[in-house]
């Protein structure tokens, strides 16, 4: 884990207000870096990965972007921060 996937986790899940867990919304076999993550909770994480649903479908029943979420999220990430807050 990196830094970046530390503080993902942290977060709530992107559909509920679970505790999330970092998914990467593009495979790193696919070429996906960390910052290709968002939060998800375990069981929705598993909702997208369900072979009668997939993320598409996933995207659209929860209408959410997940690559737009982690561009949103990469970029917040980069700001300046004060010292010590990750």
């Amino acid at each position: 884990m990196t830094a970046y996937t530390d503080w993902i986790r942290g977060m709530k899940c992107l559909v509920c207000d679970d505790l999330g867990e970092p998914h990467h919304v593009k495979a790193r076999g696919a070429g996906g870096r960390d910052w290709h993550c968002v939060p998800l909770c375990r069981r929705h994480h598993n909702e997208g990965d369900a072979p009668n649903s997939g993320w598409l479908t996933f995207q659209r029943k929860y209408n959410v972007n997940l690559m737009f979420a982690a561009r949103i999220l990469h970029e917040a990430w980069l700001k300046p921060r004060p010292p010590g807050e990750n």
